[in-house]
């Protein structure tokens, strides 16, 4: 009788498969966070997940195709269980968020860039049987999720990355990042220094900060802290 609540808590499990660079890595630790903080238990094997959820990278043409592959192996396990549910979020959303649902009829649900705070009411809203293949994501923007408290998935006593910042506001021409991450927010230094402080006493020895436009840190914030000041800290 004890095993029927685990059985329970594993019809709501989910799976999350994160491409791409260490800020995709951040971002989807934080998303799996804050799914736990729901009650939905994390398996690693995509086979028992009723959430199939892959967080894409879209930078470079071998990035496309690698999410492409990757949302097509994960529609493979989707076929085998009724229920399972298929997410498709980051850059490859937000990128062709004209065009997943018609390219690929297996994909339930679509967040962008600025959305993945939302992934639990997604997740709330497919359990109860709701059609969201006509939602595209908006402008890149929130970037309240980064303070969600989580735990990286390298093992403590290693390395922990830590995001101090979201897009770029260079607009360089040869560059996609603006059009996928939006305008430079970087995150107030009060928000960083305590999450520094949590990834601390979790046993990481080392944070690597990470950015897309890491050197303009704080230059849009009041103020404008620069990196030097925030590594003072």
């Amino acid at each position: 009788m004890t095993a029927l609540p685990s059985l329970k808590r594993m019809e709501h499990s989910f799976y999350l498969l994160s491409l791409g660079c260490p800020k995709n890595e951040v971002d989807s630790e934080c998303m799996s966070a804050l799914l736990k903080d729901a009650g939905h238990p994390f398996t690693p094997d995509a086979d028992k997940a009723r959430y199939l959820i892959v967080n894409t990278c879209a930078f470079i043409e071998s990035a496309v195709e690698e999410a492409i592959a990757s949302i097509l192996d994960l529609a493979d396990f989707k076929a085998r269980r009724e229920d399972a549910r298929l997410i498709v979020t980051g850059c490859l959303s937000q990128r062709y968020k004209d065009k997943i649902f018609d390219e690929f009829p297996e994909v339930d649900a679509i967040l962008g860039t600025g959305e993945y705070q939302a992934i639990t009411e997604v997740v709330s809203r497919l359990a109860r049987g709701e059609d969201l293949r006509g939602h595209k994501p908006g402008a890149a923007g929130n970037i309240a999720y980064l303070d969600q408290p989580r735990t990286p998935s390298s093992p403590p006593g290693t390395y922990a990355y830590l995001k101090i910042a979201e897009g770029c506001s260079n607009a360089c021409a040869y560059c996609a990042i603006p059009r996928l991450r939006g305008p430079l927010r970087s995150r107030e230094p009060d928000a960083i220094n305590r999450e520094a402080g949590l990834l601390s006493d979790q046993g990481f020895k080392e944070l690597i900060l990470v950015a897309q436009d890491t050197t303009h840190y704080g230059q849009d914030l009041d103020g404008q802290p620069s990196l030097a000041l925030l590594l003072r800290r």
